[in-house]
């Protein structure tokens, strides 16, 4: 995770003119309290996520926590507009990742 946060920066930096950042993916970090605020943490792994989107002004969109209450499918966005609450998963759910009633949905700009 550190080598994608140092080389994620590097594209941002580079390339300012971005405006909009999404970020999904299985992030698997378990050692995160996201219902705190700010995220608490002391995986230094997990605390590079942190930086990276402390840096982007990203927030984090999953509310949703797996069986064991953690959260470890992970959506970042600097527009957090974009994304809102379905009434319904969009996936069937797993013992990884119960997702009870509540899932995500992404409007894009055309």
């Amino acid at each position: 995770y550190i080598e994608f946060c140092d080389i994620f920066h590097t594209v941002i930096s580079n390339n300012m003119n971005i405006s909009s950042v999404f970020i999904a993916g299985d992030f698997n970090f378990p050692r995160i309290d996201w219902t705190a605020q700010p995220p608490d943490t002391y995986s230094p792994s997990a605390l590079k996520i942190l930086e990276l989107t402390s840096f982007l002004d990203l927030g984090q969109m999953n509310t949703i926590p797996n069986y064991i209450g953690n959260f470890l499918d992970l959506i970042f966005t600097n527009i957090p507009c974009l994304v809102s609450h379905t009434a319904e998963s969009l996936v069937a759910e797993d013992q990884s990742q119960l997702s009870g009633q509540d899932g995500l949905y992404l409007q894009l700009p055309n």
